[in-house]
């Protein structure tokens, strides 16, 4: 604890007219007993300005966790960790479209957004 004393995590204020989320996935390949590979994901909330430069931004999950099974390749390991970190990044969107707008509908595939 001492020595972590001063860090902290900063949730800034955004708008949501503007709000996008930001998902952010690693590997390392097999790297951890029994050959599996490790791998860590961060999701993050900011506004569309990013695009032009670096923005503030509020870190929603962060997580490192060992892929299930071993993976064939260094490609193998970063794809399957993007891939759950796209996940995570849609799913947490949705959750906040359904939380924020009462019109939100989400569907099996790309969400949609009706006034019905």
């Amino acid at each position: 604890m001492r020595a972590t004393a001063n860090a902290y995590v900063r949730v800034n204020p955004l708008d949501l007219k503007d709000l996008v989320f930001i998902a952010y996935g690693d590997a390392g390949w097999a790297n951890t007993p029994n050959n599996k590979s490790q791998a860590g994901l961060a999701v993050l909330a900011t506004t569309r300005e990013y695009l032009n430069g670096p923005q503030k931004a509020s870190l929603l999950e962060g997580k490192s966790y060992r892929h299930q099974r071993v993976l064939r390749s260094t490609l193998a390991a970063e794809a399957a960790s993007l891939d759950r970190a796209h996940d995570m990044g849609n799913f947490m969107a949705c959750v906040f479209s359904a939380m924020t707008f009462g019109y939100y509908k989400g569907t099996t595939g790309t969400p949609m957004y009706t006034s019905d």
